[in-house]
């Protein structure tokens, strides 16, 4: 119920008529109109009729087209009312009904900053912070006296909401404030979090948690989390954040630093299950070797799960990286390893081969034999150093080992020597026959290569003689066998077979025999 402003008394000068729009009271008076705002009973409007018109009769309002009409015993007037609610969102700014003073100043961002403002004044004051924090982050007011006024007031997750929330406003363009807000965030998460742990409170811990994850993980601030991540890992090694680092690292895709991580903390089995699932060659090549002392097995399992993904040699480092005297499981692992890289991958490198052979002469002796039998026997067929295998045999005292590789070398004396020294089985001593017997069919082929040559030289020699020592006789009478003229007329030749030729008739049928030797190809 409203009272009549004071100026109007009922008594004598009643109201006319009344009329109601959508924020005020028109009055209409014997002389005059009065517009009465319905919010706080203000006068905001008057308007004072002249004499000459004479007195006023009636107040009517259309209600289609919105118009007010007055009318008097001579004229009509008419009342356009425009912008009516233009002043209304300060009322309800002063009033603290700031929802509808924000409803009436939307399309006026001037108006709707003061609201925003007003708004987050009034719920600091009420200590209302997490709600004047999310008011505060929509105005244009300086951060930094904002920052600072719940900072002074000690409310940091208050300061965290406003952070957060001026952050998810900031364009991408404005990486230097991206960057300070996402440092402080990480910085307010670390603090809360130790402080919730400290406090016992395990659920709003593990709340406030999954929210710090979330901020890590966020794809909008990816980037600036991705490039200033040294400074992420320093605020958590400075907090003893272990937990929160290895969750960061694997959303940077860091998985060296989890990886360094979990073999700091003797966690092998996590490590490799981080290596295997991320399948990084180079992570394989540096973090092996450590792995390699603690869990074999596993990690020799993994290696083969990688195949050909993987380079053997650079493996070595790792393979022996175990004591002097390793255990035998990390020998036996070692081993299965590099027979996996020869029959199952048919690795060619020598250094594998080589590598192999070693640890068959020292561990795995059964197996020597039987590996330089199957490699080949000719070098071109063979992988692994000869020289080296002969050597290693030898300081191992494998003769027989010694004997195979002479014979692939072809020095069938040292093989036949050697042989000769070993007292072994009977089935041995077939291996030193077929080494005998091969040796003397070789003798055999070059003797007979060499009574071939020296009977083809005797030949020629007596041929040569032979020919030195004969002559022939020519009569006067004889004649040319190609122009039928007298011999001794000109220069000739005798042939063994008795044919005689003039010099010059015979280079005439040896000229006539090649052109019909060509006409008739």
């Amino acid at each position: 119920v409203w009272e009549y402003t004071a100026d109007v008394d009922i008594s004598q000068n009643k109201p006319i008529s009344i009329v109601l729009t959508q924020f005020h009271f028109l009055l209409l008076l014997h002389d005059r109109i009065k517009a009465i705002c319905t919010l706080n009973g203000q006068v905001v409007f008057e308007d004072v009729f002249p004499d000459k018109f004479g007195p006023l009769k009636r107040m009517i309002k259309d209600p289609i087209g919105g118009l007010v009409w007055i009318y008097t015993e001579r004229a009509v007037f008419r009342y356009h009312i425009q912008r009516e609610a233009r002043d209304v969102w300060q009322m309800y700014m002063s009033m603290n009904k700031f929802d509808l003073a924000k409803e009436y100043c939307r399309d006026r961002p001037e108006c709707m900053d003061m609201v925003l403002a007003k708004e987050a004044e009034y719920c600091f004051l009420n200590r209302r912070y997490l709600e004047s924090a999310k008011c505060y982050a929509m105005t244009q007011n300086y951060f930094e006296e904002i920052a600072l006024k719940f900072i002074e007031a000690k409310q940091e997750e208050a300061l965290k909401e406003f952070l957060l929330k001026k952050l998810n406003n900031l364009k991408q363009s404005e990486r230097t404030q991206i960057t300070l807000l996402v440092t402080w965030l990480t910085e307010l998460y670390l603090n809360r979090l130790g402080q919730l742990e400290s406090d016992g409170n395990s659920l709003i811990f593990q709340e406030t948690r999954n929210e710090f994850h979330q901020f890590l993980s966020s794809s909008k601030h990816r980037e600036c989390l991705f490039n200033n991540r040294g400074t992420i890992y320093d605020l958590l090694a400075s907090h003893g954040n272990v937990d929160d680092m290895v969750y960061f690292s694997v959303v940077m895709q860091d998985y060296e630093r989890v990886i360094s991580h979990h073999c700091q903390h003797d966690n092998f089995s996590a490590a490799l299950d981080v290596l295997a699932k991320h399948c990084n060659e180079k992570l394989f090549y540096k973090f092996s070797p450590v792995l390699m002392q603690h869990i074999p097995k596993n990690v020799v399992d993994a290696w083969i799960q990688m195949g050909k993904k993987l380079d053997p040699k650079k493996l070595i480092p790792a393979l022996m990286n175990y004591s002097q005297m390793g255990s035998a499981q990390q020998i036996k692992e070692t081993i299965r390893y590099m027979e996996f890289c020869v029959y199952e991958l048919n690795v060619t490198e020598e250094a594998i081969h080589n590598y192999l052979l070693s640890l068959y002469a020292k561990y795995k002796t059964d197996s020597l034999l039987q590996y330089l039998r199957q490699a080949g026997t000719h070098p071109s067929e063979i992988h692994y150093d000869l020289k080296y295998a002969l050597r290693l045999c030898a300081e191992h005292g494998f003769l027989k080992a010694c004997v195979l590789v002479y014979r692939i070398m072809e020095l069938h004396e040292e093989a036949v020597d050697l042989a000769l020294q070993v007292s072994a089985a009977s089935s041995w001593s077939e291996a030193i026959c077929s080494s005998l017997e091969e040796y003397n069919k070789h003798i055999e082929e070059l003797k007979q290569e060499m009574e071939e040559a020296t009977e083809s030289a005797k030949r020629i020699r007596e041929d040569i003689q032979e020919m030195r020592n004969k002559y022939g006789v020519v009569d006067s009478q004889e004649k040319c066998a190609a122009c039928d003229f007298p011999l001794l007329n000109r220069p000739f030749y005798l042939f063994l077979c008795g044919h005689m030729f003039h010099n010059d008739c015979l280079f005439q049928v040896k000229s006539i025999s090649k052109l019909s030797l060509q006409t008739t190809l």
